[in-house]
């Protein structure tokens, strides 16, 4: 999009575009349906200055101005106008222009200045105008430059206009009055008059009866002559010049009512002549029409002098005969200082026309690179500035294919005058460049088959340097190298070709090798075995191959297929080959078993015993026809003698036998089978002892330990009390063994190696006594009753409260020497004391205890 931005455009141009989805669809991501793009404006504070070094002027004389526009940033500025449009006292301009900064623009010009200049950030433009001014100018001579602002934000717009003011020379606020004295020779009198409005000059004479002629500087002041004084009659009155007879003697005043001089003051040059003294009369040449000077925008011209009569004094010419008269019209005044004047006019006319020189001819190679008319890259030189280069246009021949051609380009040089030459550049276009492309990689493949077909869409890389269609052609295969059916390279090349004819090729290469070998099948291993009566058999097998190329395949055994096989594994070794010479080979085995082959199907395994134990180690087997069993010695294996049977008894071991090492021989009809081999593991018998911790015969109120002692430690115990085991004791103590555990006690101990040995009996007993024991004392009315007793006696167990009255009687039967008696009569009885009696079977009083009974 190409926007025009309005010239009064300010603050930030905003612009935002956005997409709204498609009626009925949903935009899973609305954030990026609108974007906004924003520029500042550019911002510079541009400036100008203007000068000409004075503050006065001359009428008909030149100024020249210094114009300064520079950009004080901070940003850059293009295409922007300085003016500076002349004032009508301003008749004639030329300028030039001097960039600093990068500033760039016109380099000259005539008249008004209104150029663009591209002003970067701190860049200036200095113009140097040479004015003219108009030898009628009047008043202030007020001239300015301009930078219009728009386009861009100016910060400090008042230093975008610079004026300069000059006044005419030879005006100042000055009260001094001009007077002439009138010579009667008829010579002129100029009286240079300042004064303030409405003042007189004084002009004193002999001036009766003369004819006198009054012409200013500024014909269009009003001059008013009186006689006598300043308030004296008016004798004339008019505009410049003024001519009147004077009818008088005496003193006459001139009153010049003047206006461009400044608000205050009035400033004029004044001629007096005196006309009817003497006459002048002045004949001009002829108009003048010649051409320029070689290489100069104007020519010296010399012209005849001018013709006088009378007495006209000097006579002057503007310009003078000689001077250098710019291409125009110059008029040349003539004039004298009796008064009469003439004029006639000098011509220039410029017949030199410019200089051109066109760019040097240049070859390119596509129709895309011919570069544009380029005005700029034309230099010129004129006598005259103002020359202006046009491209007249391009002329094509020679064309032979879209980028071979040549171009004829002619540029033309017109100047102001109309004076012109032309120029013509050769630009040839001549594309002699072939395109470039880039082959397939070069392949490896293992066999003809693979070769792939020429495919020109694999050709990548293909550009020329001019547009265009490119064709790619695929050229040949050319075969070489060949050493078998699978084994050869082929060079395949493709040709890419442009418009012009222009071509190149590349080549891929393509290695047919087959390095591969067939692959070989063994069969799966063999196993048979030999007839009834042999010890050999007769083996048939096939392998079996395939090449990954096709075509035949040798396959050699070693040994061949049908080939007699003795017992045990023969490993078979299968070559394949195919034409190219790529071998590989398979392993297979063929075992022959014995027919009657003994087979173990129990090997000997190891034994471990306790010394004195016998071990047994035997072989299981089938198609025996012997045995015999031997023994490792260390160093070899010897034959047991007698040992010729399946088992091997070995009575009364010993712990010298330890780690003796045997195996079994099985022999059959073709084949021995030795069997593995087996070990003895002799472990001695462990020792034990028991050790009670007091005396074995006990009373109620004591207790004993029992402790076994044993090497080696680390196995387990089993107790036993009166030939039964003993439950829940598996530790090598029994203890707080009572009157309740009165028996016979041995322990039986299996060591780590699981040799077992029993102890020695040891009996513990009762102690016999006449004592009664009743306990606890006190107690709660639970409490046991012993005595030492013989086996099932029946006992009667009596208790009596403290007044002799029997309050509890229960029966027992005794099992051992302290039999546990257990009274529990709970709270039925108030506390206090109580008697305990037992009675024997014989009624025989056994004891009598007291207890104290007492309740929590």
């Amino acid at each position: 999009i190409n926007a025009h931005i309005s010239p009064t455009a300010t603050g930030n141009l905003i612009n935002t575009a956005s997409v709204a989805p498609p009626s009925g669809t949903t935009d899973p991501n609305l954030g990026n349906n609108t974007a906004t793009d924003t520029d500042s404006p550019v911002t510079a504070d541009m400036s100008i200055t203007k000068t000409d070094g004075a503050t006065t002027y001359t009428p008909g004389g030149t100024t020249t101005y210094t114009i300064v526009a520079t950009n004080n940033g901070p940003d850059e500025v293009l295409e922007k106008s300085v003016v500076d449009n002349l004032p009508p006292e301003i008749i004639a301009a030329t300028w030039t222009v001097a960039y600093s900064g990068g500033a760039s623009g016109p380099a000259s010009g005539t008249g008004n200045i209104n150029v663009q200049i591209d002003f970067p950030a701190g860049s200036a433009a200095t113009f140097t105008l040479v004015a003219t001014i108009s030898p009628t100018a009047t008043g202030n001579l007020i001239n300015t430059a301009t930078i219009p602002i728009g386009g861009f934000v100016d910060p400090g717009p008042a230093n975008n206009s610079a004026t300069d003011t000059d006044v005419p020379a030879g005006c100042t606020n000055s009260t001094s009055f001009g007077s002439a004295t009138i010579n009667p020779s008829g010579t002129v009198v100029t009286i240079s008059t300042c004064s303030f409005a409405g003042e007189y000059s004084t002009i004193s004479g002999a001036v009766n009866g003369q004819t006198l002629t009054f012409t200013n500087s500024v014909p269009t002041d009003i001059i008013t002559i009186r006689s006598g004084t300043p308030a004296g009659p008016i004798i004339a009155s008019g505009t410049s010049p003024l001519t009147f007879a004077n009818t008088f003697t005496g003193t006459i005043y001139a009153h010049w009512n003047t206006t461009g001089c400044g608000s205050q003051s009035t400033c004029r040059t004044t001629t007096v002549q005196c006309m009817s003294c003497v006459s002048c009369t002045i004949t001009c040449p002829a108009d003048i029409t010649v051409t320029n000077d070689v290489n100069q925008c104007g020519a010296i011209v010399t012209y005849p002098a001018p013709g006088t009569t009378g007495s006209c004094g000097t006579i002057t010419s503007t310009p003078a005969s000689g001077s250098f008269f710019p291409i125009g019209t110059t008029t040349v005044t003539v004039s004298s200082t009796s008064g009469p004047t003439c004029t006639f006019m000098v011509t220039v006319t410029d017949t030199q026309a410019p200089i051109i020189t066109c760019p040097a001819p240049i070859t390119v190679s596509c129709a895309s690179e011919v570069p544009l008319p380029d005005i700029a890259s034309v230099p010129i030189t004129d006598n005259c500035p103002g020359a202006v280069v046009t491209h007249v246009g391009d002329g094509i021949g020679s064309q032979t294919c879209a980028n071979r051609y040549t171009i004829q380009r002619t540029y033309r040089v017109t100047d102001a005058a109309g004076n012109f030459r032309e120029c013509t550049q050769l630009i040839t276009v001549n594309d002699v460049t072939p395109p470039t492309l880039t082959c397939p990689a070069p392949i490896t493949v293992s066999c003809a088959a693979a070769v792939p077909a020429a495919n020109i869409a694999l050709v990548t890389g293909v550009s020329d340097n001019c547009s265009g269609a490119i064709t790619v052609t695929h050229v040949s295969d050319v075969i070489s190298n060949q050493t078998c059916a699978n084994k050869f390279t082929i060079t395949r090349t493709y040709r890419a070709t442009d418009l012009c004819g222009n071509f190149a090729q590349c080549t891929q290469l393509i290695t047919v090798n087959d390095v591969t070998a067939p692959v070989i099948t063994c069969p799966a291993a063999i196993t048979v075995s030999t007839p009834i009566g042999s010890c050999t058999a007769v083996v048939n097998f096939t392998p079996t191959a395939t090449d990954n190329c096709g075509g035949a395949v040798t396959i050699v055994p070693v040994p061949a297929s049908g080939a007699v096989f003795p017992l045990g594994t023969t490993t078979v070794t299968s070559t394949a080959t195919d034409v190219c010479g790529n071998s590989s080979s398979c392993t297979f085995t063929i075992t022959v078993l014995d027919g009657q082959l003994p087979v173990i199907s129990s090997q000997p395994v190891n034994r471990t015993v306790c010394a004195t134990s016998a071990a047994v180690f035997t072989v299981v087997s089938t198609n025996a026809v012997s045995y015999q069993w031997e023994q490792w010695t260390g160093l070899v294996w010897v034959a047991i003698p007698g040992a010729t049977s399946a088992t091997l008894v070995l009575q009364n071991t010993t712990v010298s036998m330890n780690t003796n090492t045997y195996r079994a021989k099985v022999i059959g009809l073709c084949t021995t089978v030795t069997s593995g081999a087996a070990s003895l593991y002799v472990n001695p018998l462990p020792t034990i002892t028991l050790s009670p911790s007091g005396s074995l015969s006990l009373l109620p109120t004591q207790s004993l330990t029992i402790a076994a002692t044993v090497s080696p430690v680390g196995g387990s115990f089993t107790w036993f009390k009166n030939g039964l085991p003993v439950s829940g004791v598996s530790s090598g103590t029994l203890s707080n063994l009572t009157v309740d555990n009165i028996g016979t006690y041995r322990a039986v101990y299996t060591d780590p190696n699981g040799c077992v040995v029993t102890s020695a009996d040891l009996v513990i007993s009762g102690q016999a006594s006449d004592n009664l024991w009743v306990y606890p004392n006190p107690n709660q009315g639970r409490f046991d009753v012993r005595f030492y007793n013989q086996l099932n006696q029946n006992l009667t167990l009596n208790i009596y409260n403290a007044l002799g009255q029997k309050i509890y009687q229960r029966t027992f039967t005794t099992n051992l020497a302290y039999t546990k008696l257990p009274v529990d009569f709970g709270n039925r009885f108030t506390e206090g004391v109580y008697i305990v009696e037992v009675i024997n079977a014989l009624g025989k009083r056994v004891g009598a205890k007291s207890i104290v009974v007492r309740h929590p």
